[in-house]
């Protein structure tokens, strides 16, 4: 078992954090762990976000570090969760592996723990990194 670490702050690009803000406010929720996350962060411009960074859309191959095999999400906005393997950024996952980086330990956040360890292991797909300025 991995001991409990804290969570980095994550780290967002400013279209990302502007999106999301608006998504929060929505949810009329400024406890939820998005909301938490959000003041948390760093904020930088989506044109220096570096290639390593897990942004909106980014496809992430990932593993806990409880010995399961590895998966494959993309982090999406909650209208795209049916998609295949799409995961909402307002899920517990979602909200962990947003902000992080290749290589990278995070904690799986429910909200009011740290429940787990995460490692990204690659972004196969990162919008930024691609020149989808759109998405």
């Amino acid at each position: 078992m991995i001991a409990k670490m804290p969570k980095s702050a994550p780290v967002l690009t400013h279209l990302d954090a502007e999106r999301l803000k608006t998504l929060v406010a929505a949810e009329a929720s400024k406890l939820s762990p998005l909301a938490l996350e959000l003041r948390r962060a760093t904020i930088i411009p989506a044109h220096s976000a570096p290639a390593d960074l897990v942004t909106m859309n980014s496809t992430v191959l990932f593993e806990d570090e409880e010995g399961a095999a590895p998966k494959e999400v993309t982090i999406v906005y909650p209208e795209r969760e049916d998609e295949r393997d799409a995961v909402s950024v307002l899920s517990p996952l979602g909200t962990s592996l947003l902000g992080s980086r290749v290589g990278r330990r995070c904690a799986l956040f429910d909200g009011s723990s740290s429940s787990g360890a995460l490692r990204v292991l690659a972004i196969t797909y990162q919008p930024e990194a691609a020149g989808d300025w759109h998405l």
